[in-house]
């Protein structure tokens, strides 16, 4: 079992399978250290440039969604874009 690090959306999706409002997501590309961020927020750890690409996952249903999730970290700021294009 990992930590995972959760990152908020600044929007709610809804998940295709069961309607269910998903507003964040979990990576272990960070630290792992169970810590919180929003769109915006400065990792301090996150220097370089990069994009993550994790699978959009429901909470409610237990299924993932079909769409992805991506992480783009800017010089520590983790803006997030989702893929909405259900």
């Amino acid at each position: 079992m990992g930590m995972y690090d959760t990152i908020y959306f600044d929007k709610k999706y809804t998940c295709p399978a069961c309607n269910a409002e998903i507003d964040s997501t979990q990576t272990k590309d960070f630290e792992q250290t169970l810590d919180e961020y929003h769109v915006k927020d400065c990792v301090s750890h996150a220097e370089e440039i990069r994009i993550i690409k994790d699978e959009l996952f429901c909470d409610s249903c237990s299924k993932f969604t079909g769409k992805n999730v991506y992480i783009v970290v800017v010089r520590g700021t983790p803006p997030v874009y989702v893929d909405t294009i259900w």
